[in-house]
């Protein structure tokens, strides 16, 4: 007669192998900061095309990063935005940067990627969305892609505009750069087709916004086998000690 309790250790530790065998290793870092500054890329007031730019005028806008391969999993973003007054709603996109060409040539947002939304209160608004990945449901990065915001129903509220781009050492302790960079504009949506974005400049920041995005790293093939034999031997020493 099977010994049930030894086929149920058998099935748990293949069940632990199958999930190593997918998910292993995942270490949080972080893959794109900026210092946030103090200002603020309102609504705008003025009504010529010249003052509309100083403003996104409800608008959809924000930027693109470009990451050094393509085996990062998102984890989490965070950002900042201030609203004199409460009221109204704002919709935080990600989007691969494989759509049409702008008219000035260049790479613009497409595919949707990632979208949540929210509420906007009075006074700085801190926001923190996550995301966990699954065997069966990664949330991989294309290596380059685009965050936008947009906001609704408020005509006194924006974005933090950055300082600079924060370039430091991941937590894993490895003293490089974080792997995710940006250029020294940003994007701004101007008509409702494919590839109506232009890019935009402010004089006084790094030409993003406050944003920090967190990922995990994708296992090299090697770190994946060794995982699995790890999960070998533990499943051959389990069935050993049965058998005594």
């Amino acid at each position: 007669m099977k010994n049930p309790l030894k086929s149920l250790t058998i099935l748990s530790m293949v069940g632990a192998f199958t999930s190593l065998a997918q998910t292993f290793p995942i270490k949080d870092g972080t893959l794109f900061t900026t210092v946030k500054g103090p200002n603020i890329y309102g609504y705008g007031t003025g009504t010529s095309s010249q003052q509309s730019i100083n403003g996104h005028k409800g608008r959809e806008f924000g930027d693109d990063i470009t990451l050094d391969s393509n085996k990062y999993i998102f984890t989490s973003v965070e950002f900042d935005f201030f609203a004199g007054n409460a009221g109204g709603t704002y919709v935080f996109s990600m989007y691969a940067m494989d759509g049409a060409l702008s008219s000035a040539n260049k790479k613009t947002p497409g595919t949707s990627l990632f979208e949540f939304t929210g509420s906007i209160s009075k006074g700085n608004n801190n926001v923190t969305q996550g995301y966990i990945s699954t065997p069966g449901d990664v949330f991989t990065l294309p290596n380059h892609f685009a965050y936008t915001i947009k906001f609704a129903g408020n005509t006194d509220v924006g974005m933090y505009i950055a300082s600079s781009v924060d370039n430091g050492t991941r937590n894993d302790g490895q003293n490089f750069a974080y792997p995710g960079s940006s250029f020294s504009d940003f994007l701004v949506k101007t008509g409702t087709g494919s590839g109506e974005w232009d890019t935009r400049a402010v004089a006084d920041g790094a030409g993003g916004f406050g944003v920090t995005f967190k990922a995990g790293f994708v296992p090299e093939p090697t770190t994946v086998a060794l995982g699995v034999l790890g999960a070998v031997v533990l499943i051959g020493s389990t069935l050993r000690r049965n058998r005594r």
